[in-house]
């Protein structure tokens, strides 16, 4: 086993490399849940666009006012050999496509700031 993909977790977590024998890793990925998620400075943003403190949007917001972003693990070939990436799924409602795009694009930014 070279990877190990997962998901359900509810929350992205970057991926890790697990040891399993001397000279054995897997590659560990988690999908999340497909579900809409924002970090710390996209939330202030939102709130700070609505005018109303984070506290407030926590109690208020719905998953209608985040991003129309989900996190998913894409696998493309290299030479014949899987190369696991975890993506931003981004599909407003409106739109009849979407489309992947990488975990801090503007549209999406779902990694904290360092």
């Amino acid at each position: 086993m070279k990877f190990f993909i997962y998901g359900h977790t509810h929350k992205y977590e970057k991926e890790w490399d697990v040891k399993i024998a001397k000279y054995k890793h897997v590659k560990v990925l988690n999908t999340g849940a497909f579900q809409r998620l924002v970090n710390e400075d996209k939330l202030k943003d939102i709130a700070d666009q609505r005018g109303i403190s984070v506290d407030s949007a926590l109690r208020e917001l719905n998953v209608n006012d985040l991003p129309p972003c989900y996190t998913s693990v894409v696998v493309n070939y290299e030479n014949g050999y899987p190369k696991p990436e975890l993506k931003m799924w981004y599909m407003p409602e409106e739109a009849s496509a979407g489309s992947f795009v990488g975990l801090n694009d503007e549209l999406c930014q779902i990694i904290e700031k360092d």
